[in-house]
């Protein structure tokens, strides 16, 4: 195994390190003690590693294996590598501008003359204790050898006083010198870390910082020594000085030194402002000492200022006055009345137009004065000072719900002092007392609950003075003075009701077509313009579907509780049919409103999603009639399929189904009926004993009766304008066959049909043929064999019904068969069998197909009938025993 050791060829070079954060370097031990060392981001130290073989002296680099390899560690990219070449010959290093080594690894090899690696270290930036190191190979434990701290210096100012002796500034050096000298000004880079902390930093060479007046201080100039204006300072070595002069008075001079560039953004490292107070005046004018702005009309705005001066006041004139407040930068000329009082120490400014502050409020007093001795004239200005108390400048109420607290959203002026909590210290304008808790402290805006019905809106708010410290304090210490109250608004915030929440189907078609949304108290029909919504339902598809209505489409209650929508033609068409619950309240049957509030003019816009209520009633969706055909004491089976489950115990009628017959609604006692499991199907029974003939067939009409209480298992009971819905079903095919005939041969011709097809009117019986002929009368239902009406008008040549039938004697020998088929488009049915239904007789005419007239006797009929349509087809087979005797009363040619 191998070892490595790092060594350093350059001598410690010290850099530039700026700012505070000199302290806080100086206060980060090193992590292996002995191991860091220090340089400045402008010098790039030049280190050469070795290795030695395993047992060997690490420190030994006489050992130093020529021309091993090995990895050096640098886990943090902020600290830069270089290879370098050593010229042994004549001493010359030099590093490589272009490569670099990568990070966090790199592999090197060492020379064939010492065995060693050149590397120059760098960083661009300020950072401290990078780690570099080395590992045997890369999945080793990396060796950490040395940490690197690279700095910028901070600025140090100091004077000669009067005793020749160099004093560093501070905050608490005072400099008041008349308008016509100079102070001289030294500056010092110091080290700002390491062993030689405090030093001076002599490689900051030739370097130059900027010398930069603040606001309120562009009176002031900068000089060389040697006199010539500049607006910088060049340091030698670490060290420089120029001077400061000023062309007229300053109060209160500030001013920074910056420089050193950083690469990243082209900002200054160094930014060091002046830290003593500086001030030139006239020897024969006065200086303005102070000066404090107030709120004198309650307002929160300052508008008056009281001013201090000192020395020549009684020999000069004030000129004219301006005010930088409250954002410190554009001057406004006072143009008011101001008083002066006898010794001309106080001013007073007594109407000052200012602004409402951003942020905090700051500024100066400008006053422009002349020497009524010499002449001179100058510029006096000074820092105001605010003395200017908390008050409200907007107040929004927001009503708790039920028995909750209110809110009030109240904007002052400024930022309160947060140590506030709770008490009585807002007043209404009949002078009773508030007491509020606040529950968010963020500046200027606070909130604050209450007690329900304390505050209403149109009511006024004032901060309650003479409290003190115990009241509402600003954040920069000034208490409560007179303000004026501040009128309470509404915010527009809404409380929703989930029990008007609903979606609805207003014409018991089936289909969701309106929708109400429920508010805890009323609303007008302004705020309800800052409501928007949007209903998820389903489509025809089964996808969401959502619906975004314009504001302008919603009305609202007369009590302003109600929120109402009515859907499009156009939306309501694409809403899914025969959905009349809310399954899924996750998937659709929901809402959401962006409410926008306006909180003391400034709006905000929150989203809210709403659970909703089924207020659908449930509707039925299919039907299935299985219609008896044979046997009248048999009754037919009604299969009815509902939208949702339905609260059986809830029904008060056993007649929940009407019928529509002729016109008139038909009632029928279905205290039977069978239920499935959900309750959302059920099977009835009908017609039993009834004449087949007159019973509810497919495309009848049915209907939920409306005073039965028939609902769903939410109480949404079905209303008059219930659908009424075509029963679909099997058809009715109503058999009668006349069974006996008397036979006369002569009558039956030799050339005559085995079949004949004959049409009667409705209601036509069989009994008029029996013992005439032999034959089977039908009556069919065509009604559920056609097309669904969405997919058009209907198609009468694709609507009938094909016949078959075969005469066997009874020891089973054929005898005749015939076919046919019949279309709803047929003459006979005038074109159309569902406008004129007749029935249809099928008559044996007692002849074989070998043409042989039959004879006495048994015969079998075996009957097949198909009804058919576009939509579902039906088949029947049956099987009637006839019989012919002889007799003159038979079937006739003529008939």
């Amino acid at each position: 195994m191998f070892r490595w050791f790092l060594n350093f060829v350059s001598v410690r070079i010290f850099c530039v390190v700026a700012f505070s954060a000199a302290m806080v370097f100086s206060a980060v031990e090193c992590p292996v003690k002995g191991a860091c060392r220090y340089y400045s981001i402008y010098t790039s130290p030049i280190s050469y590693l070795w290795t030695v073989p395993d047992g060997v002296d690490t420190w030994n680099s006489e050992s130093a294996i020529k021309g091993a390899s090995f990895l050096v560690y640098a886990p943090n990219d902020t600290l830069l590598l270089n290879p370098c070449t050593k010229d042994y010959s004549t001493g010359k290093t030099t590093c490589s501008t272009t490569d670099s080594l990568s990070h966090p690894t790199a592999s090197v090899t060492a020379d064939t003359v010492k065995g060693f690696v050149y590397v120059k270290a760098s960083s661009q930036f300020p950072a401290t204790h990078i780690p570099l190191g080395m590992a045997v190979d890369p999945n080793a434990e990396p060796v950490i050898f040395r940490y690197y701290t690279f700095y910028v210096p901070y600025l140090e100012f100091s004077y000669m006083n009067a005793k020749g002796d160099t004093v560093v500034v501070d905050e608490k050096s005072v400099f008041n010198l008349p308008v016509d000298s100079s102070l001289t000004v030294f500056v010092r880079s110091v080290i700002p870390v390491g062993p030689d902390s405090g030093l001076t930093d002599t490689t900051i060479h030739k370097r130059s910082f900027a010398l930069n007046p603040k606001r309120g201080s562009e009176n002031l100039v900068f000089t060389t020594l040697a006199g010539d204006t500049t607006d910088q300072v060049i340091l030698q070595k670490g060290v420089g000085a120029f001077q400061i002069h000023a062309v007229s008075a300053v109060s209160g001079g500030e001013f920074t030194a910056s420089g050193l560039v950083n690469p990243s953004d082209s900002s200054y490292f160094v930014n060091e402002t002046f830290p003593g107070s500086l001030a030139f005046e006239y020897s024969d004018l006065p200086s303005l000492d102070s000066a404090f702005i107030y709120d004198a009309n309650g307002d929160g705005v300052g508008d008056s200022i009281i001013a201090y001066l000192s020395g020549k006041t009684q020999t000069v004139s004030l000129d004219s006055f301006f005010t930088t407040w409250p954002n410190g930068s554009k001057r406004t000329q006072y143009s008011g009345d101001y008083n002066v009082n006898a010794e001309g120490t106080v001013l007073e400014l007594l109407d000052v137009k200012t602004s409402l502050a951003k942020d905090s409020a700051t500024g100066e007093l400008i006053v422009y004065v002349t020497s009524e001795e010499s002449g001179s004239a100058a510029e006096l200005s000074t820092v105001l000072q605010d003395r200017i108390g908390p008050a409200i400048q907007g107040v929004t109420l927001i009503k708790g719900q039920g028995e909750a607290q209110d809110t009030l959203v109240i904007d002052f002026n400024k930022d309160l002092d947060t140590s506030f909590t709770e008490g009585s210290v807002l007043q209404l304008a009949n002078g009773e007392k508030v007491t509020v808790k606040a529950i968010s402290k963020d500046g200027s805006r606070w909130i604050f609950t209450t007690d329900p019905g304390t505050v209403e809106v149109g009511d006024s708010l004032s901060v309650v003075v003479g409290l003190g410290d115990l009241g509402l304090v600003a954040a920069d210490g000034n208490v409560a003075t007179y303000n004026l109250p501040a009128e309470v608004t509404n915010a527009g915030h809404v409380y929703l009701s989930n029990e008007n929440n609903g979606f609805f189907d207003s014409d018991g078609d089936g289909k969701m077509d309106s929708v109400t949304i429920g508010v805890d108290s009323p609303i007008t029909q302004e705020e309800l313009a800052n409501l928007n919504f949007q209903f998820f339902w389903l489509d025809s598809a089964k996808n969401e579907m959502i619906i975004t209505p314009d504001p302008e489409d919603l009305t609202l209650s007369e009590d302003g509780k109600i929120i109402s929508y009515k859907l499009s033609k156009k939306e309501q068409a694409m809403v899914m049919p025969n959905l009349t619950s809310i399954d899924d309240p996750n998937a659709y049957g929901y809402s959401a409103m962006e409410n926008i509030t306006v909180v003391n003019g400034d709006s905000s816009s929150t989203i809210q999603y709403l659970n909703m209520n089924d207020r659908m009633a449930p509707v039925i969706t299919s039907t299935f009639l299985n219609p008896e055909s044979s046997n009248e004491k048999r009754p037919d089976r009604l299969v009815i399929t509902f939208s949702e489950s339905i609260d059986v115990n809830a029904i008060r009628n056993p007649n929940f189904i009407g019928f529509v017959v002729d016109g008139d609604s038909v009632y029928f006692d279905f205290s039977y009926a069978i239920w499935n499991e959900d309750s959302s199907e059920v099977s009835l029974l009908l017609g039993e004993n009834d004449d087949l003939l007159n019973r509810a067939n497919p495309n009848d009409s049915l209907f939920i009766h409306p005073s039965a209480s028939f609902s769903d298992k939410s109480g949404n009971a079905v209303s008059e304008t219930s659908k009424t819905v075509t029963i679909e079903g099997d058809p009715r095919v109503v058999m009668e066959t006349a069974s006996m005939v008397g036979l006369d041969r002569v009558a039956l011709a030799d050339d005559g049909p085995e079949f004949t097809e004959r049409f009667f009117p409705e209601g036509t019986s069989t009994k008029s043929e029996m013992g005439k002929s032999l034959g089977v009368m039908l009556d069919v239902a065509f009604s559920t064999i056609f097309a669904d009406s969405s997919e058009g008008e209907l198609d009468l040549d694709k609507i009938g019904l094909h016949w078959s039938m075969e005469i066997y004697t009874n020891t089973g020998s054929f005898v005749a068969s015939a076919n046919n088929k019949i279309l709803c488009s047929d003459e006979d049915f005038g074109g159309n069998c569902f406008e004129n239904a007749k029935r249809l007789y099928l008559r044996w005419n007692l002849r074989a197909n070998s043409g042989r007239k039959a004879g006495v006797g048994v015969y079998l009929a075996q009957f097949h009938l198909k009804v058919y349509g576009s939509k579902n087809s039906y088949t029947y087979d049956k099987i009637f025993k006839w019989g012919v005797h002889g007799g003159k009363n038979g079937l006739a040619l003529d008939d």
